[in-house]
């Protein structure tokens, strides 16, 4: 039917974006590429992009197990829901990989890596996913490439308004969405969830913590509003918050429960003009994120130990079309961090960064060429100018051959630069930097998809924490370059009612020593088929990871596979079942952190 994750075979959800398919120009729009609004055919770097609707099918819990399905993409996780999480983009680490929600970096990214896991799913409208060095446009972080997490209350156009409720071998969840016209001029969208997870033993030691259960539980929210004043002038709000709560292992006093407790209120506001093929946009946004961990085995940590995220930023982003063909961009970027460490001394600390950048992208013939350059002014650790330029060429209608270089940094955290609780302060250490070679072709050859990609990152000054005895440990640079090198390979084609998209991930992920970076397998294969029958639909997955190193040991390989379906009892009412993991597999991504087993969900969604 026609909500059918078939939906999926046309330029959305883990398929590769074709070169020169009309209709896929036409329907698929991103804007996280190249700060404007593009086809995706357009952009020279491979692209991936999921809707509300397919998360909806595959029924996701959660924004690891969305990623986990997209080329190049490899999760770890020490647990189940709630518990640490991160992500590794074609062999980079997730401080090198740029996370966005509504196009902003997260507060938290401030001090270290984004924990995937406490990003509510309910709250998530779009996925946009550009893979290769974007830092040209964004600065600091991307190097692996760019997560754009768009959010029901800032998405400019939402699906139907729905209530659904679920239940799962662990939980139950609720959520109910809306989208009312308040007028001619204006929208107003109202998201609404809840989610526990009673969870299971994710650190297990026999006669120790027999039993234990390490649960979660998160209550979410946001309203956005959307006013057209007139012709020329948009106008949007909106206020999104979430409180979570997650039980977790305290390796200090033999596997005892703890609990985080993560609260996070972002505000902010946009103003755009449109005349004619000039447009601007002015947006301000400010994040605050508490963070407090209840310990009562703990001496240190039994009362309350509290750390505070504060960011503002401020960006304006201008926009010219040329003619059809060719399409500038310049814009400022202007972010202030804060963090408040939980120790006595020095415990507020604070930067600056100031950036601007610019892009051009113009077609000649069967030339699309495209050239982006940024500076970054920042108050800790100085200046630092990037820039990526590609080509592309067609070489028949409907195949493209592109490449590209590009220069990225990852910037010192501020508790890496100025100290913390568990680590001195260094302030001489330097920003990551890399160099990213990418050759890829693309088309469609009677009705069957494909891609194939290959890339050549060289990072320098890899940033390292360093154990010292006797005094705290302290970060360093480490001399040498880190070199991953790999192909990726996605196919998309449909055989009968049933679409399949298939990726092969191909990589020599090696440190400054030659040797395996950690957590990283050479080989990943991800298979997705989707099919309508009638008034089912029915979504399936199957993952292979290769063995991975973690610190002296090697984590096996694993393959999972994932089975949804759903059945429309009426136009606007549907049954949703999922089985995760449906063959059991037992696995581990972190090392003494086994991943749940086979898990059941059932969900029931009304559309009005």
């Amino acid at each position: 039917m026609n909500r059918s994750i078939l939906a999926v075979a046309v330029g959305s959800l883990l398929s590769h974006a074709p070169y020169s398919l009309a209709e896929q120009a036409d329907e698929t729009i991103v804007v996280t590429a190249n700060r404007f609004e593009q086809p995706v055919n357009t952009v020279l770097a491979p692209v991936n992009i999921v809707t509300r609707e397919e998360i909806e099918q595959t029924q996701a819990k959660s924004l690891p197990e969305i990623l986990r399905k997209l080329p190049g993409v490899e999760i770890t996780q020490n647990g189940g829901r709630g518990q640490l999480a991160s992500i590794f983009v074609r062999g980079t680490s997730s401080d090198q990989v740029l996370v966005l929600v509504d196009g902003v970096r997260m507060a938290k990214s401030s001090t270290g890596a984004v924990d995937f896991n406490q990003i509510p799913v309910m709250q998530i409208e779009r996925v946009e996913y550009i893979r290769g060095a974007r830092a040209a446009m964004y600065g600091s972080e991307a190097i692996g490439g760019v997560i754009n997490i768009i959010t029901y209350a800032k998405a400019g156009q939402v699906g139907t308004s729905s209530l659904s409720v679920g239940v799962g071998s662990r939980g139950q969840d609720a959520n109910v969405m809306a989208a009312v016209k308040t007028s001619e001029s204006g929208t107003l969208k109202l998201n609404a969830g809840y989610e526990k997870d009673e969870g299971y033993n994710i650190n297990p030691i026999e006669g120790v913590n027999d039993g234990e259960k390490y649960g979660f539980d998160s209550l979410n929210g946001s309203l956005g509003y959307d006013h057209q004043f007139n012709e020329q002038f948009t106008g949007s709000v909106l206020a999104r918050a979430y409180r979570n709560n997650y039980q977790y292992n305290d390796s200090t006093t033999v596997r005892k429960k703890a609990e985080v407790e993560i609260e996070t209120q972002v505000y902010s506001g946009s103003l755009g003009y449109k005349q004619g093929d000039f447009g601007s946009v002015v947006t301000y946004s400010h994040e605050n994120t508490d963070s407090r961990t209840f310990d009562p085995y703990n001496t240190a940590l039994a009362d309350k130990y509290q750390n505070k995220y504060k960011q503002d930023n401020v960006s304006w982003i201008n926009s010219y079309a040329v003619d059809n063909d060719t399409q500038l961009s310049a814009g400022v970027d202007w972010r202030k961090d804060s963090y408040e460490k939980p120790d006595t001394a020095n415990s507020l600390l604070t930067r600056k960064n100031l950036g601007f950048f610019g892009v051009v992208s113009t077609r000649y013939n069967i030339l699309t060429a495209e050239l982006s350059a940024r500076s970054d002014d920042n108050e800790d650790y100085g200046r630092n100018t990037t820039y990526n330029a590609g080509l592309g060429i067609d070489i028949t209608e409907n195949a493209q051959l592109f490449g590209s270089y590009g220069t990225a940094y990852k910037a010192p955290t501020l508790s890496q630069q100025n100290g913390s609780a568990w680590a001195d302060a260094n302030p001489n250490l330097r920003p990551e930097s890399s160099k990213n070679y990418e050759l890829g072709a693309r088309g469609d050859i009677s009705g069957i998809r494909w891609g194939v990609t290959g890339y050549d990152i060289r990072i320098d000054d890899l940033i390292t924490y360093t154990p010292r005895s006797g005094q705290k440990a302290i970060y360093e640079n480490v001399e040498g370059v880190s070199r991953i090198k790999g192909v990726e390979l996605e196919l998309g084609f449909d055989t009968g009612l049933v679409s399949h998209t298939l990726s092969a991930d191909f990589k020599d992920p090696k440190d400054s020593d030659d040797k395996q970076l950690a957590r990283r397998a050479k080989k990943n294969f991800k298979w997705h088929a989707n099919a309508s029958f009638g008034d089912v639909d029915v979504s399936t997955s199957y993952l292979y990871f290769g063995e991975r190193p973690d610190g002296s040991e090697t984590l096996e390989a694993y393959d999972l596979l994932d089975v949804a379906a759903t059945y429309w009892v009426q136009p606007d009412l549907a049954i949703r079942a999922r089985i995760d993991n449906l063959l059991d597999e037992e696995y581990e991504t972190a090392k003494g952190y086994p991943a749940p087993e086979r898990s059941f969900y059932l969900n029931m969604t009304y559309q009005f």
